[in-house]
């Protein structure tokens, strides 16, 4: 709708493609992954983006230009989670996939997603993110699960994460210390365990709750 009624929200979309993975509505999702696919192109230049205004397909590295608003981490986890989720349900992926899941592994190592700031799910201003690097973390290990994937390079990358979410969390940044993007760790990508879980959902409650939604983090200009 409005200046947005052209754009495709990647981000997003993953998302509500979730609901169709679940309920096993398979033309919608394999129709979603094919178009996926055309959309993030098949170039190489640099990093990831959440929308292409014209509906016409991009490159997953040059979209992204060396402005860090542009850089959002995150989609790339998304984009390697939902390819293990419909993986497990033997949806038809072909070789464009497979080399784009190569792709982004190579763009995380190179980029050291785990001290690169981005400007993650909000696409507002720079910071080194717990949920961009949990996303990306929950991406990377679901593709542990298939031997094709589980090598030298795909484990450090998990241990890099690790590392750097391990001494961030339960805040987003090191000043905001509550943002409802760490939801997303809890579901659908599983990253945090049941204590962390617990201690992100009483942050969230505790100082982002409203009469009938929760705030992105305290002065979302979103939120009245």
């Amino acid at each position: 709708n409005g200046d947005y009624k052209d754009t495709v929200w990647l981000k997003d979309s993953i998302f509500a493609l979730k609901y169709y993975i679940i309920t096993d509505n398979r033309t919608i999702v394999q129709n979603s992954l094919d178009k996926i696919i055309d959309l993030i192109g098949t170039d190489n230049q640099r990093p990831s983006i959440c929308f292409d205004k014209s509906l016409n397909p991009i490159s997953i590295r040059s979209f992204q230009s060396k402005q860090s608003i542009d850089i959002q981490n995150n989609v790339l986890g998304e984009i390697l989670w939902l390819y293990s989720e419909v993986k497990a349900r033997d949806y038809r992926l072909g070789k464009k996939w497979l080399n784009k899941i190569n792709e982004i592994i190579d763009i995380l190592w190179e980029e050291k997603y785990w001290e690169q700031p981005d400007s993650g799910m909000w696409r507002m201003e720079s910071d080194v993110r717990s949920s961009s690097i949990g996303i990306c973390l929950g991406g990377l290990r679901q593709l542990t699960n298939w031997p094709e994937w589980n090598n030298k390079k795909l484990n450090a990358l998990i241990d890099e994460g690790e590392e750097s979410l391990n001494l961030l969390l339960p805040n987003e940044t090191e000043n905001r210390k509550e943002d409802s993007a760490l939801l997303s760790l809890i579901w659908p990508f599983r990253v945090v365990n049941k204590r962390m879980s617990i201690k992100i959902i009483g942050k969230v409650f505790n100082n982002l709750k409203g009469q009938v939604a929760v705030k992105r983090f305290i002065g979302d200009p979103y939120y009245f």
